[in-house]
């Protein structure tokens, strides 16, 4: 049983992240800046705004107890903005989102992990770094950072009990996603997010299986 902070845990992928993980009988804190989004859940839940700086001075409070940080917030532009093309305000707008609030987290956790000799990141990057054109250029461009800063960090607590993970994940159904691609029609080929979040809790629980700081899913999902 792990102390688990899961971060945009509001909606989508994060939500079936702290659900599922809540069920494998972890100890959760789900952190969303929607209180709304929260509402109901059979564990502690914590409201607030990772995008601010204020936020790290809360989630500090629980940097002793926790053991693994699984980061589920960002976002994608989606199609309609993204084929706007080359929009430098959407560059800005969108590394914003999906980087600042892993370096807070970061902020609130690290020294404390470092201290204990002990702790667990784990992020969600996106498959599109594989793959991408101009048009995704502001939103590959903060997940390529994001997967640096894993990177650097894994190597500079390489040999410790600290670990850093991202899981470069393809295109998962959730309703950000119905929303953002509407011109899909068959969602069955895609994974789910409670399938995805089986392989971020079992990253957290089984870390030994993933020599590979940058993780890929496969399409067919370890359990269903």
């Amino acid at each position: 049983m792990l102390n688990i902070l899961v971060a945009g845990a509001g909606k989508g992928i994060g939500k079936a992240t702290a659900d599922l993980a809540h069920e494998r009988g972890h100890n959760i804190i789900a952190v969303s800046r929607d209180k709304n989004d929260l509402l109901g859940r059979p564990y502690k839940i914590l409201t607030l705004d990772l995008l601010e700086p204020e936020s790290i001075e809360p989630v500090c409070s629980y940097s002793s107890d926790i053991e693994a940080v699984i980061n589920c917030t960002g976002t994608h532009p989606g199609m309609k903005k993204i084929g706007d093309g080359w929009w430098i305000g959407n560059i800005f707008d969108i590394v914003n989102l999906n980087l600042r609030p892993a370096l807070h987290l970061y902020q609130a956790f690290l020294n404390e992990f470092r201290r204990k000799n002990k702790g667990h990141f784990i992020h969600i990057s996106s498959s599109a770094l594989d793959f991408f054109d101009e048009s995704e250029s502001g939103y590959c461009a903060s997940k390529a950072a994001l997967e640096a800063i894993v990177l650097s960090l894994q190597n500079g607590d390489k040999g410790t009990g600290i670990l850093h993970h991202a899981a470069r994940v393809s295109l998962t159904d959730t309703p950000l996603a119905r929303k953002v691609c509407p011109g899909i029609t068959d969602w069955s080929k895609f994974h789910t997010a409670r399938e995805i979040a089986s392989y971020l809790i079992d990253i957290a629980e089984n870390p030994v299986h993933y020599p590979r700081t940058i993780f890929t899913p496969p399409y067919k999902p370890i359990r269903p």
